[in-house]
């Protein structure tokens, strides 16, 4: 039977802020297939980096001592190092 908790806030806005990074990484894709390629160097270095920083930060500092992630299991933790890897190689 499926658990019908709801989501605490935490873990909404990383998925909010997950879901912008992504947006923004497209519209960068859209521009580099464009041959824009300075804005979308500008697209990623501007706007994916700094303004889902500044969200994430906003989301850390407004946060309640209750919305504090769970710490990482052994296994998630070696799969992000691996996949980060993956994602380094050329």
């Amino acid at each position: 039977m499926k658990d019908h908790r709801a989501r605490s806030m935490g873990d909404t806005a990383s998925a909010v802020g997950s879901m912008l990074l992504f947006v923004l990484f497209a519209t960068a894709g859209i521009y580099f297939q464009l041959n824009y390629s300075f804005l979308g160097a500008v697209q990623l270095l501007v706007y994916a980096g700094g303004i889902t920083v500044l969200y994430v930060f906003s989301i850390l500092l407004t946060s309640s001592q209750g919305d504090k992630a769970e710490d990482l299991k052994g296994y998630k933790l070696f799969a992000g190092l691996a996949a980060t890897l993956a994602m380094m190689m050329p």
